[in-house]
């Protein structure tokens, strides 16, 4: 009996040790299971509908899908109730909760159609950048807003009203239907959506003055698709810059006035700004006869020669002048002044690219000695040739277009024959001289013009 006391009481220890494990190898599978979905109701409902899932070990639950994608929101109300709201992307199909220790799921759910209805919107007309609201149904889902079939790129739907969004009219939006799109179809208001242009601005331009060809940029507001452009009322050719800009050609025909601009949304104009238009500088093509007696007329060709001032040969007045016409001035040759032509017009000052020879005596010295330089223009040298008949004391200089001499050569005794002479004019400023000789008793004088 003693004996078998030892025994029984082995049996005895190892039952209740196999009675501990069990007790807690099932509360560690209690503690680590995953969850379990048993019941939800409804079944069946239209996004942002809420379903009531029941089930156990819900605590702790990370995320709640239904159909295979998230549902807009849930709460866990206890270990075993979840209330989750029913998302737009949702679809018929499992309900799924998941917790860090896994996911428990329920086939069966339906997703009902959020039925779309376009009530009315307002405002009914806009220019692009308008916020539109929408009232109707089903309008919590729309993830498509056409206006005149351009898509919307700002649309703002809200999860607690399903009667009730908005959208940004876009850029390039033309009148015409307004239709939305959701998961669940398309639906067209029965009125149209006006698109309004807006009034163009201008708000300022640049250069504010400028003679005709000058191109003008105007800034301001709605510009793009200017149809005219006009200055002083005179029509301008135009470019819409990608900037928003204009920039405007001032046509020959304008006049210091306003600038406008239309476009298809209205006329805007630059107010009390005018655009200030300057004549054209003058220019000199060519005058004849190049060589003249003082009293005789010189005809001047060129452009904008109307409103001349002044004439002068050299820095001698002309002793007076006609304006012919834009392109045309006369004028009488002065006792004194070989030169350049100057007219002086309100565009600025133009300047013949020939010399004028008002001593005609000189030029027939010139050519009976055979005189000529060259090269002509000049920069740094010039060889001077003439021919004597008979030997003859010879002396050079050269002169400006005042007859003050600037470089003076010493009198030599030359023979006949031909004769060739080297003269420097490195020290020379820019403009136009005379070279003179001196043969005997006579003076040859021949026009020399130096660049630089």
């Amino acid at each position: 009996m003693n004996r078998l006391f030892p025994c029984f009481a082995s049996r005895r220890i190892i039952v209740l040790f196999a009675a501990v494990f069990v007790i807690v190898v099932m509360s560690a599978s209690e503690v680590f299971a995953q969850p379990a979905v048993r019941s939800f109701t409804p079944t069946t409902t239209a996004p942002s509908g809420s379903i009531v899932i029941t089930g156990v070990r819900f605590t702790g639950a990370t995320a709640v899908s239904i159909g295979g994608t998230p549902v807009n929101s849930f709460t866990v109300d206890n270990d075993g109730q979840i209330t989750a709201v029913v998302a737009c992307n949702n679809a018929s199909g499992d309900v799924a909760v998941t917790t860090g220790a896994g996911t428990g799921r329920l086939a069966g759910f339906t997703l009902s159609a959020a039925t779309l209805l376009v009530s009315s919107f307002s405002p009914t007309s806009g220019p692009p950048g308008t916020v539109v609201t929408v009232t109707g149904r089903g309008l919590h889902c729309i993830t498509r807003v056409n206006v005149g079939g351009v898509a919307a790129t700002r649309i703002t739907t809200s999860i607690g009203s399903q009667t009730s969004m908005s959208f940004t009219v876009p850029d390039g939006a033309v009148t015409g239907a307004l239709t939305l799109t959701s998961p669940f179809g398309s639906e067209s208001a029965s009125e149209r959506f006006v698109v309004t242009i807006p009034a163009p601005t201008i708000t300022g331009f640049s250069p504010t003055s400028g003679a005709p060809g000058t191109v003008v940029t105007i800034t301001g507001t709605n510009l793009t698709g200017a149809t005219s452009v006009n200055v002083g009322g005179a029509a301008a050719n135009y470019t819409v810059n990608r900037d928003g800009t204009v920039s405007v050609t001032i046509p020959a025909n304008a006049q210091t006035g306003v600038i406008t601009i239309t476009t298809p949304g209205g006329t805007a104009n630059s107010g009390r700004t005018t655009f200030t238009v300057l004549p054209l500088p003058p220019t000199i093509t060519s005058f004849t006869p190049t060589i003249a007696s003082p009293g005789r007329t010189i005809t001047i060709t060129g452009t904008n020669l109307t409103g001349a001032s002044s004439v002068t040969i050299g820095n001698t007045p002309a002793t007076s002048f006609t304006v012919i016409s834009p392109t045309m001035i006369t004028f009488v040759v002065p006792a004194t002044g070989n030169g350049v032509i100057t007219v002086v017009t309100p565009g600025g000052r133009a300047i013949s690219g020939g010399v004028l020879i008002v001593n005609p005596a000189s030029v027939r010295v010139a050519e009976e000695y055979g005189m000529r330089i060259f090269p002509q223009p000049t920069t740094d040298y010039i060889t001077l040739e003439y021919t004597l008949q008979q030997p003859a004391p010879v002396q050079m200089e050269i002169v400006n277009s005042l007859g003050v001499s600037v470089l003076t050569y010493l009198e030599t005794q030359q023979g006949s024959g031909i004769h060739r002479a080297t003269i420097q004019t490195k020290t020379l400023s820019q403009g136009v001289y005379f070279v003179r000789i001196y043969i005997g008793g006579k003076v040859a004088t021949v026009p020399l013009q130096v660049i630089r």
